[in-house]
């Protein structure tokens, strides 16, 4: 017979197992769907960008006005940090997702003040409804490219990082190869980036992932 004790450790490992299901499950479906082929025409450029604000903290003057250049300028997707008394910042934007956005920002944020920092605002995109990936503005040179120059039936790959570098292969047979040709550009492209950062701030990208190219898409 179970006592009181062996009783609530067999509920905590029960408790456990379902956590560990459920993390491998998610962890699953996020490969299923990143390797999973896409319609190229899901593929698009935000028309318009939305900086939406996410603290009250009162910018001090000139971090007041890095935050109207994030917001004017800043393409899809960013993110801007401050130090919690609103005097230091660092934003990163024409990222592949706000996560991304927001993690690159907060790591440089932190890294180069060696002081806290919060989220203050992100820039998302406002459309066209039909695009399901949007990518950096920067990129519509190398996505026009690609679709113009693979033949119907044959697949497209997108890999990034979250400082932005990104890879893009095009025009061939199996999916597998454009995956692996996307990934192999991505990571010769950001071995090109970061020659003059901030050392404490490399070392800290590193320990975060940020130079870890990874898998944004597959289409035809």
């Amino acid at each position: 017979m179970l006592n009181g004790y062996h009783t609530m450790l067999l509920n905590v490992l029960c408790a456990l197992a379902l956590v560990l299901s459920a993390l491998v499950w998610s962890a699953g479906v996020s490969w299923a769907q990143s390797n999973a082929t896409q319609a190229k025409n899901t593929v698009g450029f935000a028309n318009a960008t939305n900086a939406q604000v996410h603290s009250q903290i009162r910018l001090r003057g000139e971090v007041q006005a890095a935050f109207r250049k994030f917001r004017d300028t800043g393409s899809v997707y960013g993110a801007m940090y401050v130090t919690p008394d609103g005097s230091r910042w660092s934003w990163r934007s024409g990222r592949y997702s706000v996560e991304d956005a927001k993690l690159a920002a907060k790591v440089d944020c932190e890294a180069f003040h060696k002081a806290r920092c919060v989220l203050y605002a992100t820039v998302v995109p406002k459309g066209p409804s039909h695009v399901r990936v949007f990518l950096p503005n920067q990129n519509k040179d190398l996505w026009r490219k690609a679709v113009r120059n693979t033949r119907p039936g044959n697949y497209m790959a997108i890999a990034g990082n979250k400082t932005g570098a990104s890879g893009f292969a095009w025009n061939y047979g199996l999916p597998s190869q454009a995956r692996d040709a996307a990934l192999r550009q991505c990571e010769q492209n950001q071995a090109g980036r970061g020659a003059n950062e901030n050392a404490r701030v490399v070392a800290a990208n590193k320990a975060a992932g940020i130079y870890k190219c990874r898998l944004i898409g597959t289409f035809r």
